[in-house]
């Protein structure tokens, strides 16, 4: 006898290219069962992002508009769910969400997911802390199965908030391998299209978004600080929002003395990732927050040299401890930049991308997925 597919349905805040859950969310669907399960998305909001290529792989992705049409939204996510059987939630407002319509749904299995561990007032707006706050008191609920975390660190931050700790999982971010690995090519593939472009200068990447949390200033900051002593670099900002057009972020480099399209290119956001990492020299995360950052494994992945402030749980994945920084130290994390830039030899890193692959492969983190499906 044929046995049926679970009915799987994860609750999104968006599903916009650009953002770490959303790019796990992407990387779990992409990689799921659909021999076991019958896996779908709900996005609260009306972004498209990932929804192509999300459907390309046989999942059926529904966009929703919650600030538009609040009721309206509730009533049919609690509609869609009265069929199914189980519900993954992604942040705070998803949970909170998921929660109310899971519940009135009496969908058999409700799993809030959490993923940051730093949930401080300088980071997040009063709104985002007070469904953090509602969260807590709502993981009690019997209808809440587990809370799961992308990392400890983000595990014990929230554990200390009051969620109920007899519920916490722990499900680390895992890397595509296969789709980032370093490209010995990718250099010079780069000097070739842009004329700004120096081979005798080192290249240091940014690969994020641009969002208070990212805290883009302490890193801006410190290459001011760095191109003082040594001006044979140029940077790469890689991700959303990072353009001509942001107009803060212009004014933060011009404040620093850096000039753009020669000391700093603004790439916004790139299809070619792993060539940028297997272009550059050194990968830089400045994050004031993180729980398990998605970025950190894809550059090591490619063998990139890496620096990272201590957000989240990047001091376990990153191998060299000496290249862990406290957060938001702009001189602290200068100078390691230049210890870095002076020591290294613009060397690539295998060993790192051996790590990746023996503990953060994408398949082995969808198996652990699939456990609470």
């Amino acid at each position: 006898m044929k046995q049926e597919k679970k009915e799987v349905v994860h609750l999104i805040n968006d599903i916009a290219i650009g953002g770490g859950a959303q790019k796990m969310l992407h990387n779990i669907t992409k990689y799921a069962d659909l021999t076991k399960f019958d896996v779908s998305v709900i996005s609260l909001l009306p972004m498209p992002g990932y929804k192509e290529e999300m459907e390309k792989h046989g999942i059926k992705v529904i966009l929703m508009n919650i600030k538009k049409h609040p009721l309206r939204t509730m009533n049919q996510i609690t509609n869609y769910l009265k069929d199914k059987d189980t519900l993954f939630c992604w942040m705070y407002a998803s949970n909170f969400i998921g929660y109310l319509c899971g519940k009135k749904a009496r969908i058999r299995k409700i799993n809030m997911g959490i993923r940051q561990s730093n949930i401080g007032k300088d980071v997040f707006k009063i709104s985002t802390r007070l469904l953090n706050r509602i969260g807590a008191k709502i993981s009690y609920s019997k209808y809440i199965t587990n809370v799961i975390y992308n990392g400890e660190k983000a595990k014990a931050v929230h554990e200390e908030l009051g969620y109920d700790k007899n519920k916490s999982k722990v499900i680390i971010n895992g890397c595509e391998t296969d789709k980032f690995k370093y490209n010995p090519k990718a250099k010079k593939e780069m000097l070739k299209k842009n004329k700004n472009l120096r081979d005798d200068t080192t290249w240091i990447i940014s690969a994020t978004r641009y969002n208070k949390i990212k805290d883009i200033p302490n890193f801006v900051n410190s290459i001011g600080k760095v191109k003082k002593q040594i001006d044979s670099i140029q940077v790469f900002m890689c991700g959303n929002g990072f353009t001509r057009d942001n107009k803060e972020l212009l004014e933060l480099i011009d404040k620093n003395n850096l000039k753009i399209d020669k000391d700093i290119f603004l790439m916004g956001l790139v299809n070619n990732l792993p060539d940028m990492f297997s272009a550059c020299d050194l990968y830089v995360l400045h994050s004031a927050g993180e729980a398990f950052p998605n970025t950190l494994l894809e550059a090591m992945s490619c063998e990139i040299e890496c620096i990272s402030t201590d957000a989240g749980d990047a001091a376990k994945i990153l191998p060299n401890q000496n290249h862990i920084v406290p957060i938001g130290n702009t001189e602290k994390l200068s100078v390691k930049i230049i210890e870095v830039l002076k020591t290294n030899k613009k060397e690539r890193h295998p060993e790192y991308r051996e790590v990746i692959e023996q503990k953060f492969s994408i398949s082995n983190v969808v198996k652990k997925y699939e456990i609470y499906y």
